[in-house]
């Protein structure tokens, strides 16, 4: 009896401490195995933070400007300082420069890393940036040689290197807080490799192990780590069995001690404890069988003693399955939680996100954006593919995307064109991933709309290119107007003194014939710098009310017109004139050269012939037309002149407004200034020019130019006046001019006009002589290189003699400054060079004006 008892209170205990065992061992196992995935996700957050700092850093020197600037200029000084100062080595991270490969990398590369040069030679620098991959270089470490590309306009510079040692990194580990029983490993060819002790390991069972590598304990097991392939989290177990081999030596000795009591007590109670124990044994097996919440009952068990033991156990069991009910609760908490937040964030992205079956391609899930962008309900989607929605423009795109991540495991904002469900295309940048999604293999893609955006950088560029063109015009155009102003100087020679020369010569003299041809020659340079004025933006002169019609008939009716036929006799032109074309202020000299000039291109680009068409129409744009020019709204007469002829290729319609820019073979056919003169009489009218052309088929200009609603005055042809007309009286005028020959010429010309003339250098010469002298009338040159100018000479001069009556010379146009003088008091305004009717009537104007 007493063996028997002693035999089923051993048997009892022996089952009840297995239960208790396999109730903690599955708790404890549970915990370990959760503190170990919360360790391997904080590693994976840790290394995931640390590579994403080092690729922001290589970001920071690929759009460095002075890193640029040095390898535009092949300065490698320049960079090497730049690297020394901001970039240093540290941590494991060596940061590098290069050229458009990687045999010159700057700084070097360390003495320690010399061996990597051979790989690196062979390293392609792609046109993308290059993700971190841990690779052996063959040097026995394991580093990573992360490259993005240097730019500048789509030009590839060069690139931002990064050698990357993450053994050398102690601001990594340090985070990290590495223990012996967790570390991380990287996959060699044929080993593994302990990433912060910078050894190899052995432990691959489908090759051979490394020689001289240590054996991974048999202990540890590898765990992928997530988003880093090739990386693994190497942890324990063995914490585990020390706590389970110190629950069960616990349990033993709880066990043996229970037993020996159990020994020493059969003794007295045997008889009476066989009972109690075989219910308690039961209950217990029964609890095994099926854990849940099922405890001793204690009215069942005899005897104080063991119903306290029974309620022991129960205590113990009840916070066993406390705990273990908490653990549940707590993890599908978590899950719930973070489902939720995955379910908001894709809800209230900006951005469309889908979600769909890679087998067949069907919907499973999309956001409200999709339904915003692409116009398509739920209700409408799920359950279809994007062919029979007809979503991708192109239907093999999704083809592509399938092929494209199988290879690589992921797209990243590639150019695709959707439709939405009204039928209008959109630009989006597509970016997608594979997922398992309620078990099965799904794309999970996200659309991004930038239509806009791709919008405004078009609009961009165009402004940028027309602010450049402008610019550009602008620069050349003070250049020229500044050549003109000092070749209106030297040709003032060229026709004031023949005229003063032929005023001696007699009627027969041989001279006289050359004369003439040296002022008509004279007169033809002016008109050449008379372009180059309208080119500078200075030319418009004269601002008249007038009619575009009223030009082309003239030109149509020309020696200029006439002299075009006889060099192309296959060419035609023909007019479409609207007749209650609006008037226009302008300058009527500058419209006919403008005219003149494009119907004489529009026969150039026609060398075997055609038809030119010239129309005129009043316009009004109610909305900014985008062509060559971008046209603002407003009312307009548009002249239209097209051709028939080969057109104009697209690289050179950029550069057809530059001065000297032709195909014309200068000297014979052209100049190179004619369009440039339209560029700039356009421009000076506050006009818009628009441009289109189509190799082979012809040329069509269209100048638009704002309307005034202002009558023209109809006047006769202006008789010829006679000399005696502005004659001189004997008055005296001074002649205020920095250039000596232009003195000469205007004294010269004076003189022989009965006027009694002196003459200084500079403004301020003249009020020394006006102090002393009195003249009935300044002539002043406005621009004059030393000292002031004719606006400032009047202004002191005012002060001296209030009413001083003056007249303005200048080789340049008319500008603010000839307006400020005239609204002081001064005349006429004559451009060099002059004739001498021209300033003779301007100056006896000038005298016989009553002041007011």
């Amino acid at each position: 009896m007493t063996a028997a008892l002693v035999l089923s209170v051993g048997v009892s205990l022996a089952l009840i401490v297995l239960i208790l065992y396999g109730i903690l061992s599955r708790s404890m196992t549970k915990e370990f195995y959760h503190r170990l995935q919360a360790q391997q996700a904080e590693s994976g957050m840790i290394l995931q933070d640390r590579l994403n700092f080092l690729e922001t850093k290589l970001q920071e020197i690929s759009l460095n400007s002075d890193v640029r600037d040095g390898l535009m200029l092949g300065n490698h000084v320049q960079l090497m300082e730049i690297m020394e100062n901001y970039y240093p080595p540290s941590d494991g991270s060596l940061f590098m420069v290069s050229g458009k490969d990687v045999l010159s990398l700057i700084p070097g590369l360390p003495e320690q890393y010399r061996s990597l040069e051979p790989y690196l030679k062979k390293f392609d620098i792609e046109d993308r940036p290059q993700r971190f991959r841990f690779k052996d270089f063959g040097n026995g470490d394991f580093l990573t040689f992360f490259t993005i590309p240097i730019k500048t306009n789509e030009d590839r510079l060069g690139a931002a290197c990064l050698l990357y040692d993450i053994s050398r990194d102690a601001r990594l580990w340090g985070r990290m807080k590495s223990r012996p029983i967790t570390r991380l490993l990287v996959q060699g060819n044929g080993y593994l490799f302990d990433l912060q002790k910078g050894e190899r390991l052995k432990g691959l069972h489908d090759k051979e192990p490394e020689p001289g590598g240590m054996d991974l304990p048999p202990e540890e097991s590898l765990i992928p780590l997530k988003g880093f392939p090739g990386l693994f989290f190497a942890s324990s177990s063995a914490p585990l069995r020390a706590e389970k081999k110190n629950l069960i030596i616990i349990m033993v000795v709880l066990c043996a001690a229970v037993f020996l009591l159990t020994i020493l007590t059969s003794l007295f109670i045997s008889h009476r404890v066989s009972e109690p124990l075989e219910c308690m044994a039961n209950q217990a097996i029964d609890i095994a069988k099926e854990p849940s919440n099922q405890f001793l009952q204690e009215d069942k068990i005899g005897y104080i003693e063991f119903k306290k033991l029974a309620r022991a156990f129960n205590q113990v069991l009840s916070s066993l399955l406390k705990a273990q009910e908490e653990l549940k609760i707590r993890a599908k908490n978590e899950l719930d939680a973070s489902e939720e937040r995955y379910r908001r964030t894709i809800e209230a992205a900006p951005d469309c996100i889908t979600i769909s079956r890679i087998s067949d391609g069907r919907f499973l899930l999309i956001n409200e954006a999709f339904e915003k962008i692409c116009g398509y309900s739920v209700e409408e989607t799920l359950g279809k593919t994007s062919h029979e929605l007809g979503i991708f423009v192109n239907r093999e795109d999704r083809n592509r995307i399938v092929v494209t991540l199988e290879e690589k495991g992921e797209i990243n904002k590639h150019e695709i064109r959707f439709r939405r469900k009204c039928g209008a295309v959109f630009d989006s940048l597509f970016s997608a991933r594979r997922i398992r999604f309620e078990g099965e293999d799904c794309l999970l893609a996200v659309v991004t709309d930038y239509t806009e955006l791709k919008e405004a950088e078009e609009e961009k560029k165009r402004l940028e290119a027309q602010l450049q063109r402008a610019l550009k015009m602008e620069a050349i155009g003070t250049l020229a107007g500044g050549v003109a102003h000092d070749l209106n100087n030297i040709l003032s020679g060229l026709v004031s003194y023949p005229e003063l020369l032929l005023m001696e010569i007699p009627d027969e003299s041989p001279l006289r014939k050359p004369m003439i041809t040296i002022k008509e020659s004279g007169e033809k340079a002016a008109a050449i710098v008379q372009d180059l004025l309208t080119l500078a933006r200075r030319g418009v002169a004269v601002t008249e009310v007038l009619n575009i019609n009223s030009i082309i008939l003239e030109y149509l009716n020309s020696l200029e017109h006439e002299r075009l036929k006889s060099y192309h006799p296959g060419v035609q032109v023909n007019s479409d004139l609207e007749k209650d074309l609006l008037n226009i202020l302008g300058s009527p000299v500058h419209l006919f050269k403008t005219v003149m000039n494009l119907v004489s291109n529009a026969a150039e680009a026609m060398p075997k012939g055609g038809i030119i068409r010239i129309s005129t129409t009043n316009t009004y744009v109610d909305t900014p037309v985008k062509g060559y020019d971008h046209i603002k709204e407003g009312d307009y007469v548009v002249l239209t002149i097209s051709d028939e002829g080969k057109g104009i290729p697209p690289e050179e319609r950029e550069r057809i407004f530059e001065p000297f820019y032709t195909n014309k073979v200068m000297g014979k056919s052209g100049t190179g200034l004619g369009m440039a003169v339209v560029w700039g009489t356009v421009r000076d009218h506050n006009g818009y020019i628009d441009m289109k052309s189509v190799e082979g088929k012809g040329t069509t200009f269209q100048l638009y130019f704002p309307i005034t609603r202002k009558e023209s005055e109809l006047v006769g042809e202006k008789p010829k006046i006679s000399l005696d007309s502005y004659q001189g009286r004997g008055e005296s005028i001074l002649v205020v001019d920095d250039v000596k020959e232009q003195r000469r010429i205007s004294s010269g010309m004076l003189k022989k006009l009965n006027y009694s003339v002196a003459s200084v250098s500079s403004g301020e010469e003249a009020l020394e002589y006006l102090k002393k002298n009195r003249a009935d009338l300044l002539m002043l040159d406005m621009v004059m290189d030393q000292g002031m100018d004719g606006l400032e000479t009047y202004r002191k001069v005012l002060e001296l003699y209030p009413g001083q009556k003056a007249i303005i010379v200048s080789g340049f146009s008319e500008t603010y400054r000839v307006k400020e003088a005239q609204r002081l008091g001064a005349g006429a305004y004559v451009r060099k060079p002059y004739l001498i009717e021209k300033i003779g009537s301007a100056i006896r104007h000038e005298l016989d004006r009553r002041l007011v």
